[in-house]
């Protein structure tokens, strides 16, 4: 039976596919361009355009997977863990020049974190717009559904943002923990990459412990954008 969560869900990840994945791979683009590598803005990266990041049929094929998950076990981390798994293997990475910044290492660092901060500062957004909601909104059957929404929103794009700040080929986290590690440590790991990789998928669907060090991730981060828009937290107290 499909349910309004389920609705809500689709209808987040939607949006996520169409706002959250373009901003974390144009952000990318732009931080090189700032540090001075033109690269990705030759090659029409640096665009909002959610065409310019996906392919599109295997990620429909994704989201259809996604929502059957969600309709036939009504487990949505399975469906986030689909979602994922789109990030990587569907939306290009975001082709970079290290050979135009001026600290190589740091502008591979900072090119590679620009892309899960903006998943947390759209979560910040969307956790402020939930909060002011909730301080305005009468409580009815529409403040509920659209609760759900603004939820699945703040969740997943701090799910993406924990999962690409792990520091694991050929994820975000990887390029920022190469900054503080040896160019030699950095190319043996790179070696392994596609190796790498297997293991961490089987480890994400067959064990609990990605999904552990993920929800570690995903405290913090909830936690500090609570801390950002807690402001709104005291005028409520205020009504």
């Amino acid at each position: 039976m499909i349910t309004v969560q389920d609705i809500m869900m689709l209808v987040a990840r939607v949006i996520v596919l169409f706002v959250a994945f373009p901003l974390h791979e144009f952000s990318h683009a732009l931080v090189a361009n700032k540090l001075g590598d033109p690269t990705a803005k030759n090659l029409g990266r640096l665009d909002l355009n959610p065409l310019a990041h996906m392919q599109p049929l295997p990620t429909l094929g994704m989201m259809v997977l996604a929502t059957l998950l969600d309709i036939f076990t009504h487990r949505y981390v399975l469906g986030n863990m689909v979602l994922l798994l789109t990030s990587i293997f569907f939306f290009r990475a975001v082709p970079i020049n290290p050979m135009y910044f001026k600290n190589r290492k740091g502008g591979i660092a900072l090119t590679a974190l620009a892309g899960p901060l903006s998943n947390v500062l759209l979560a910040a957004v969307v956790l402020l717009l939930y909060k002011i909601f909730l301080l305005f909104a009468p409580a009815n059957d529409f403040t509920v559904v659209l609760s759900l929404l603004f939820s699945s929103l703040i969740s997943i794009n701090l799910q993406l943002a924990a999962f690409n700040l792990l520091p694991i080929p050929p994820l975000d986290g990887s390029k920022v923990l190469a900054y503080f590690v040896s160019d030699r440590i950095t190319y043996k790991i790179s070696q392994y990459t596609n190796y790498i990789m297997i293991a961490m998928i089987i480890l994400l669907y067959a064990t609990p412990v990605l999904d552990v060090v993920i929800n570690f991730i995903y405290r913090i981060l909830y936690y500090v954008i609570d801390f950002l828009t807690g402001f709104v937290d005291l005028i409520a107290q205020l009504f």
